[in-house]
């Protein structure tokens, strides 16, 4: 998406009335009402149709307006495979996926989605979803939960995660999917879970997370062969599923602070492709980020779902050119 700077450089056109879709940046003189007008681009989130049922630490696919969601905690901490479609308004109830899973991967677009690990048992599995039917994937190497990642059915990546319970130590392992098995890759820089992800294979960003609060304010890149490291967070936070977007621009939403002392919020943090920042706009759902769903782009993006208590909220994120009145009085 361009803007009215790089198109139009700094003209100033006039008007007698403002455009029906502004350029992100224009500016233009309206000659009927003889005032200085600009189309910021200005974000928001509202509320979206509820989730089938109230659950937290599910996963999801897809886009704002074509999402997929699946697995999760119900009430009473109970493992389910309920799963639907969201088209931008309500979601569709749809075949349950293959695993009753909580902390989870997830990944892909609402007709090609990929999952993988999680609890219960069996930790190691993967299932994919076509648009109508679900499918048993290969197993992953290494067994664990509250892991992320990216990319898509037949180019994915898992970073890190905590083995199962009884020891449930964070790792440091990294695969990647090609379609058809799961290899072994580079390890993670530090050992993580419950860490952010978005982007793809070759384009990963890695961020937050625990086991401690210095590790929960880190990212990381990833090329497909190796790590470097990315700017801080604004604070140590567990995202969870709660991050969406790309490798030079990305979300995450619904923030759990890392303590001490450990909080949900109704952060919203933005990485603008040089630091990340704590925006000034909140989610009405005060709900840990790892507990929902996530997917989009850092102006079209929605998350759902979550706790404390459990949720069937869905939130919207969307940023848009608006319309402003410049003050010229002064």
């Amino acid at each position: 998406m361009g803007n009215y700077k790089t198109d139009h450089g700094f003209e100033i056109k006039h008007r007698s009335s403002d455009p029906s879709n502004p350029i992100e940046g224009e500016i233009w003189y309206n000659t009927t009402s003889q005032t200085l007008k600009l189309a910021p681009l200005i974000g928001a989130m509202s509320s979206g149709g509820n989730y089938p049922i109230a659950v937290y630490s599910l996963a999801g696919a897809g886009t704002q307006t074509a999402a997929l969601g699946t697995g999760g905690l119900s009430p009473g901490t109970n493992p389910t495979n309920t799963a639907a479609t969201y088209d931008g308004s309500s979601w569709t109830a749809i075949t349950n996926s293959p695993g009753s899973k909580s902390s989870f991967f997830g990944s892909g677009t609402q007709t090609a989605a990929i999952f993988a690990l999680g609890s219960p048992y069996p930790f190691a599995e993967s299932y994919t979803w076509n648009g109508s039917a679900w499918a048993d994937g290969p197993d992953v190497n290494t067994e664990r939960t509250g892991c992320q990642g990216g990319g898509t059915t037949t180019a994915a990546v898992i970073y890190g995660g905590e083995a199962p319970s009884p020891s449930g130590f964070p790792g440091a392992k990294t695969e990647e999917f090609d379609g058809s098995s799961w290899s072994h890759v580079e390890d993670t820089p530090a050992k993580t879970s419950m860490h952010g992800a978005c982007g793809t294979q070759t384009a990963g960003f890695v961020a937050g997370g625990q086991p401690n609060p210095s590790t929960s304010e880190r990212s990381m890149f990833y090329d497909g062969t190796n790590y470097s490291s990315g700017p801080n967070l604004p604070d140590g936070y567990q995202l969870g599923d709660g991050m969406w977007g790309t490798q030079t621009a990305a979300m995450a939403a619904r923030a759990y602070v890392y303590g001490p002392p450990n909080t949900e919020t109704n952060h919203i943090l933005e990485y603008d492709g040089t630091s990340w920042s704590r925006l000034s706009t909140t989610c009405a759902q005060t709900i840990a980020a790892g507990a929902c769903g996530k997917f989009g782009t850092t102006n079209a993006g929605v998350v759902f779902g979550g706790q404390p208590p459990h949720s069937n909220a869905t939130e919207e994120w969307t940023r848009s050119a608006t319309v402003r009145t410049v003050d010229t009085s002064t």
